[in-house]
């Protein structure tokens, strides 16, 4: 994650936690557990719906059909995973995604569109503080 903020210019304010990073690959790993279930036969639905239980009150099916905005998933973010301080970073980087992509379904980010993003970002000043 390290190298990641690195890149886009953000100076992180403390270490990650190891946390953050266990949780990342949990998830991971049972999102390769859950599509070795379905390759296997299971129900998609019914495998899926602890994990979606997990992060929604939507069911499984509201889940995936609905668009998750960018805003969502900032504010998901923010509730379930910034120690205080990484709020600041999450939240300054939220500012500028939502600036730059406007408030459009996750889904629709390419990796091309990332790689611009992180291009604008790169160019902005860093304020002394750390965050741009």
């Amino acid at each position: 994650m390290l190298a990641a903020a690195n890149a886009v210019r953000v100076v992180l304010a403390a270490p990650l936690p190891p946390e953050l990073g266990r949780r990342a690959s949990d998830l991971f790993r049972e999102l390769l557990a859950l599509e070795a279930e379905v390759l296997d036969g299971a129900d998609a639905r019914s495998e899926a719906g602890a994990l979606v239980a997990r992060f929604s009150a939507a069911s499984v099916d509201d889940f995936v059909a609905a668009p998750v905005l960018l805003s969502a998933a900032i504010a998901k973010t923010r509730e379930m995973y910034p120690t205080k301080a990484m709020k600041g970073n999450i939240d300054a980087i939220a500012q500028l995604a939502l600036a730059f992509f406007g408030d459009i379904p996750v889904s629709l980010i390419t990796e091309a569109m990332q790689e611009e993003f992180f291009a604008w970002m790169a160019r902005l000043p860093i304020m002394s503080h750390g965050v741009v």
